[in-house]
């Protein structure tokens, strides 16, 4: 009977570790589908007020005013984006004013490179949780 237990404790929390990273890369993927909410069309003008650089990217705090509202973010790009005190037009997601995009219709300010790594990673942990279910499916079902 003892036995019987520790293969059900053990099948649950291996599973369960499993569908984690499945649940996880799912979650990183739905990110991706596009969706008229998640994208940056309008217009704005902001105002570099800090800028700096790493590693060949660019860094540049930014702020700027929405319909009233203070935001400040900070941009990342490969090409310098200006200097302290220029102005930068960027496009604001008019539904979460938070969301910007240097590039028109953009969804959240990625890249394309780092898009694509982000789906990769994605798919491998959603290959890495089914391998980890198989195993234990497998292991416990002989």
């Amino acid at each position: 009977m003892r036995e019987f237990w520790l293969r059900v404790l053990a099948w649950t929390f291996l599973t369960a570790t499993g569908w984690f990273p499945i649940l996880v890369g799912i979650a990183n993927l739905v990110r991706y589908i596009p969706m008229g909410k998640r994208f940056c069309t309008e217009p704005v003008t902001a105002r570099i007020i800090d800028t700096g650089k790493f590693a060949g990217i660019y860094y540049c705090r930014i702020h700027y005013d929405w319909n009233g509202v203070y935001y400040e973010r900070t941009c990342r790009s490969r090409q310098p984006l200006g200097a302290y005190g220029d102005d930068l037009t960027i496009y604001v997601n008019p539904r979460f004013p938070k969301e910007i995009s240097l590039y028109m219709v953009l969804s959240i300010d990625m890249g394309p490179a780092s898009r694509r790594s982000d789906i990769g990673i994605s798919i491998g942990l959603i290959l890495f949780g089914m391998l980890i279910v198989w195993a234990v499916v497998t292991t416990f079902t002989e």
